[in-house]
């Protein structure tokens, strides 16, 4: 303790022959690789988990729901700031004895909140991955002059935090917080999923290609790389406008954020991609068909996805019937389906469709398929058809519904899932 600034409580004990220590600062010096959530970008009444879970935060309550939710502060300013925080408020009646639990996928060594604590004495415990508690700290009520509380906890090398609960005992206040920071010793790398890009020369002099754009999710730098995967799997040879054919390109900040693939390849060839990042980020393949010139006719945006095991969306077929005014055949339009295995690991997929029986089929390690629905379903290529398609597999896979016109994508319905 060596000055008013820092507040350092250390306990210090015996869990049979482990000995833990927890240390709290009411500071935010963390490591320049730290992340932190912000919960201001989210709206008021969402779910933290379902928010939160990409990074590998999970919240949970004692008959409780954190969820976001909005306050207004200082309570009596002549134009008072809004906040958003996560609130651990009951599902019925009082939030007394229900503390707000944070779990860690991957574990950091340091964790940070800003905590909203006006009136109340907030207890902390901390838990290694084993379950072993780290020990606990006590924080006193924030001042009255004072929006909240920052919070860091720190435990000892070659230790982690799996595992915080933040309890405001016996008051009815919920528990709250403004932000989450964690700080890890071996930065985690995060997975998105592009199900479908495709680059090839088409018939009558058009190109398609696939311009993909990564924006990150947090306040860190992001670093990482694309990873092209072909239908087997494997690395994808694809060319970029840079110069020559590829299977990954380096991602080195948010102004490397745009890729665009040259939709010179012949044959056409088509997969999907994985990025991986330092942080979490979101990603865009946009489907363009150009002319020779390069200027684009249309584009298609497909939006990167978690890998679940269970997805479901809409079909929309219909079938031409004759010719409109001047004999021109009316267009068709069709879904096709792109899938890939998420895992390492063979992976069994159940496809059910409206009114049609399911159909099943193995997916290799990484193995991506693309079809048109009605050819999972051949009786559905001469008919119209609206209904449902459900995908339930034995392990995680990436998917995406395309609805296309004549053959070309012309729209993406991103498949929907309960899972976080």
């Amino acid at each position: 303790m060596t000055n008013l600034t820092r507040l350092v409580v250390l306990v210090v004990f015996f869990t049979g022959l482990v000995h833990a220590q927890l240390v709290k600062y009411n500071d935010d010096a963390f490591g320049s690789g730290a992340i932190t959530l912000d919960v201001e970008a989210f709206r008021p009444g969402a779910d933290a988990t379902a928010l939160f879970s990409k990074y590998g935060v999970r919240f949970s309550g004692k008959e409780s729901t954190p969820r976001v939710a909005e306050f207004s502060w200082p309570p009596i300013p002549v134009t008072p700031g809004t906040y958003h925080v996560v609130r651990n408020q009951a599902n019925e009646g009082s939030s007394a004895g229900r503390p707000l639990r944070i779990d860690f996928t991957n574990a950091p060594r340091q964790v940070g909140f800003s905590l909203r604590n006006p009136g109340v004495t907030a207890s902390v415990t901390a838990f290694d991955p084993d379950g072993i508690s780290l020990g606990s700290v006590q924080q006193a009520a924030a001042g009255s002059g004072d929006l909240s509380t920052k919070v860091r906890l720190w435990v000892p090398a070659g230790r982690v935090i799996s595992k915080v609960i933040i309890d405001y005992g016996s008051s009815s206040v919920p528990e709250e917080i403004l932000d989450l920071t964690l700080d890890h010793k071996d930065r985690p790398m995060f997975e998105t999923f592009l199900p479908q890009v495709a680059d090839g020369e088409l018939p009558d002099g058009l190109h398609l290609r696939t311009a993909i754009t990564i924006v990150g999710l947090t306040n860190s730098t992001v670093t990482g790389d694309i990873r092209f995967r072909g239908a087997d799997g494997q690395p994808l040879l694809v060319t970029l406008n840079e110069g020559d054919p590829v299977n990954w390109k380096p991602v080195n900040s948010f102004d490397d954020n745009l890729t665009i693939t040259a939709g010179t390849s012949t044959p056409a060839v088509a997969g999907y991609a994985k990025v991986y990042t330092t942080s979490p980020v979101a990603a865009v393949a946009a489907f363009q068909i150009t002319g020779n010139n390069g200027v684009v006719i249309s584009e298609t945006s497909v939006l990167s996805t978690a890998a679940r095991h269970n997805h479901s969306g809409p079909v929309w077929e219909v079938v031409p019937s004759g010719m409109v005014g001047g004999g021109v055949v009316p267009p068709r339009y069709q879904t096709a389906l792109a899938i890939a295995n998420a895992a390492w690991e063979k992976n069994m997929v159940r496809i059910e469709l409206t009114g049609h029986t399911p159909v099943e089929f193995e997916l290799a390690p990484g193995q991506h398929k693309a079809n048109f629905v009605w050819e999972l379903f051949p009786d559905l290529f001469d008919q119209d058809f609206q209904g449902w398609l459900r995908i339930s597999s034995s392990r995680p896979t990436v998917a995406v519904l395309l609805k296309t016109k004549d053959g070309l994508p012309v729209s993406a319905v991103p498949l929907e899932s309960l899972e976080p």
